[in-house]
């Protein structure tokens, strides 16, 4: 197994060298749609990348192989506050996929959001191509597209509260146009997954992803539910500990 160490970090106190790593790093994976300006998008990117927490991944020589970013909004459920936990951007090398340094500060970033909903509705949402669908599926999240929830699911009034906030858009749109066009998953992650009722939900609503086309989902945390889909990970990684390195992620400032 290939050596990957982690840290993370408070997004706003990334220099601009390093944002610019993690920007570039990005579109070696999803290249940008020939219609996208790069300056715009590395605008957003930034924003959005200073109002998170980062996970940054590096190998053995200290060579970026990944990230992962994840911010806190909040919203309103008739009298209640909702936290939402949005993972904007997620990237890592192949040869990394699946590595347990990965699980353990996945768990890591998760842990606030699977303590706060054991006080107050707490919802993991965003737009997300494929493999990160099935990622949250496969941890325990039952993921609903924006305009596709049950009727008065609280799920539901949250994926449309953030979207008028953000875009104005009164109508369901569980389609969003991205920016860039996906990295496709080779014939194995097909095979294994191919057949599975999520991601022919997932297609279903939306066909055209490879073109650069993302699910605005979500789904609300239920804190037994996904610490038991992260139980395998974990247990993963403690069988792997003898041959993976990391060093002591930094604590958030945030």
């Amino acid at each position: 197994m290939h050596s990957m160490s982690a840290e993370v970090l408070d997004g706003s106190r990334l220099s601009e060298t390093e944002l610019s790593a993690l920007w570039a790093f990005r579109t070696t994976l999803f290249q940008l749609k020939p219609t996208v300006d790069p300056a715009v998008d590395r605008h957003h990117f930034v924003e959005v990348v200073r109002a998170s927490r980062v996970a940054r991944f590096t190998d053995g020589e200290g060579t970026l192989v990944g990230f992962w970013t994840q911010r806190v909004l909040r919203a309103q459920v008739g009298r209640r506050s909702a936290w939402v936990y949005s993972p904007d951007f997620g990237y890592l090398a192949a040869p990394y996929r699946g590595h347990p340094v990965f699980m353990r500060v996945l768990l890591r970033l998760m842990w606030p959001a699977i303590l706060s909903a054991l006080v107050r509705p707490t919802f993991l949402l965003g737009t997300g191509y494929p493999p990160s669908y099935m990622l949250a599926c496969r941890r325990g999240l039952a993921m609903v597209a924006d305009g596709h929830a049950p009727a008065g699911s609280l799920v539901g009034v949250v994926l449309a509260a953030l979207r008028e906030e953000m875009t104005g858009t009164i109508a369901p749109c569980p389609v969003a146009t991205m920016n860039t066009i996906p990295e496709v998953p080779g014939s194995g992650w097909f095979a294994r997954y191919g057949e599975s009722t999520e991601l022919r939900a997932y297609e279903a609503i939306n066909p055209n992803w490879r073109a650069g086309y993302a699910l605005y989902c979500g789904a609300q945390i239920k804190p037994g539910i996904v610490i038991g889909g992260l139980k395998a990970g974990i247990l993963r990684a403690l069988r792997n500990r003898p041959r993976i390195s990391g060093r002591r992620p930094e604590p958030s400032r945030r």
